[in-house]
């Protein structure tokens, strides 16, 4: 009887401690997914943040300042040519002040994470022209050449204004220093901006430009 009394008191025992057992597993468990996701958490939270890149490009944009002369020519039609006192036959020109806007497309811009060595990757596309702007109000009363009852019409002015956004444009993007210092004053302010990123959360990181995007992952 005794033994038996043993017996079923292990059994009891047995009994009362496996809940007990599973509980702890449980609950060392369920700490285990909370470290886990803290971890995790704090890996995510130390990764660097390169949020500014669209601005830093827009500091980045160079602003040339235009003062130029538009020209506008017109020859008579048909049987005017051979009229005496050139009657149909303008020339002017137009004394105008623009501004010309080359900068980076920051779209295209690409910052890598770093990678275990610290080296960040950064594509930066060449420079192009953002904008074109030949300030109307500062164009000044044309200096002409007229034939004899011949003017010079609002439209003809208008079209010299456009001509004249489209030679300065022109006249932009032929400028390859300008657009070289441009894309270089991006590639500075990045680069400075990402050191800046990396002295924050207590790295150093160093600057590998690249000629190419890399192709989305």
């Amino acid at each position: 009887m005794k033994g038996l009394d043993q017996q079923a008191g292990g059994a009891k025992f047995k009994k009362a401690v496996l809940p007990v057992v599973i509980l702890i597993l449980i609950c060392a468990g369920i700490i285990g997914v909370f470290v886990y996701y803290d971890q995790k958490k704090e890996e995510e939270d130390v990764r660097p943040e390169f949020s500014a890149v669209n601005q830093i490009c827009e500091l980045a944009t160079l602003k040339c300042y235009y003062h130029d002369v538009a020209e506008y020519e017109k020859q008579p039609d048909g049987f005017l040519q051979n009229i005496f006192f050139k009657y149909g036959y303008k020339k002017f020109w137009i004394e105008y002040d623009g501004i010309i806007e080359i900068g980076i497309d920051a779209g295209s811009v690409q910052v890598k994470e770093p990678d275990e060595h610290g080296v960040v990757k950064i594509y930066v596309p060449e420079a192009k022209i953002l904008n074109v702007d030949a300030d109307l109000d500062s164009m000044e009363r044309p200096i002409s050449d007229t034939g004899i009852f011949t003017e010079i019409t609002a439209n003809e002015q208008s079209e010299a204004f456009s001509m004249a956004q489209a030679a300065m444009k022109s006249s932009a993007q032929n400028d390859v220093s300008m657009l070289k210092q441009a894309q270089d004053n991006a590639k500075e302010l990045l680069k400075q901006y990402v050191l800046r990123v990396g002295e924050q959360m207590g790295q150093t990181y160093t600057i590998e430009w690249i000629n190419k995007p890399s192709a989305a992952s």
